[in-house]
């Protein structure tokens, strides 16, 4: 484990997945630092980001807000979202909301399974909620 700082690898990851679409950021000034296995996390937010771009109609949003003993991550994009009630499915390996997403994306459907793994081997939680901007808004909140 090493000292972490989100900010820098959220933007670098999301530049290289954004595409051809806008990324808004907010972080705080002075991010919290915190211990972690820092590829792991990575791949989290990797494989989160790639599915905000790749669903995204034209802008995703990533935000940090740092609290006395957690930072909170939110992802989020324009897309379609994913109804309420798939949204429990969507954490499970190889399920694909095929239905709801659309098969012209491709993928294995792992993407958030292993996400999900990453995040609470670091004692943390993700969430699945409706972005005010009308897309998906995957929260996780990991302990500092």
């Amino acid at each position: 484990e090493q000292a972490t700082e989100l900010p820098p690898m959220l933007t670098r990851i999301a530049r290289d997945a954004a595409g051809d679409k806008e990324i808004v950021t907010d972080f705080p000034d002075t991010p919290a630092q915190f211990y972690a296995r820092p590829m792991a996390l990575a791949r989290a937010f990797s494989n989160i980001i790639e599915n905000a771009a790749r669903y995204a109609k034209t802008k995703i949003k990533i935000t940090e807000r740092d609290d006395v003993d957690t930072i909170t991550v939110t992802i989020e994009d324009d897309g379609i979202g994913i109804p309420d009630d798939r949204k429990r499915d969507a954490l499970r390996p190889f399920v694909r909301l095929d239905d709801a997403r659309g098969t012209h994306t491709g993928g294995t459907g792992l993407g958030l399974s292993i996400a999900q793994t990453a995040i609470e081997n670091h004692g943390g939680q993700i969430f699945l909620e409706d972005s005010d901007m009308g897309g998906l808004r995957v929260r996780i909140v990991l302990p500092i």
